[in-house]
């Protein structure tokens, strides 16, 4: 059957769609959860959020959902500052 597939089997997912995470503040908990719920993978774009805030957000999606997601994160690097990754340079300092 075409929904079960190396992919899928990999993810723990039914249907092999994955939800591509939404830059600049546009990801939503609800979207994420409900795409999971569905059997695909919810993927919600952490990137513009502070190291503190992302549990919380993990906590959010994780309440209406036991279904596999992700958070995705880009870690600036000393030649790349961030642009609109607030508290990176502090946990970068913590690291």
């Amino acid at each position: 059957m075409w929904r079960q597939n190396a992919l899928t089997a990999r993810l723990s997912i039914d249907t092999p769609i994955i939800l591509g995470p939404f830059g600049a503040r546009m990801s939503s908990e609800d979207l994420v959860a409900i795409v999971s719920n569905a059997g695909g993978l919810g993927i919600f774009g952490a990137n513009p959020y502070a190291p503190d805030d992302i549990g919380g957000i993990a906590a959010r999606i994780r309440a209406p959902t036991t279904r596999p997601f992700g958070l995705t994160l880009w870690v600036p690097t000393p030649d790349q500052p961030p642009d609109d990754a607030p508290g990176f340079e502090r946990a970068r300092a913590r690291a």
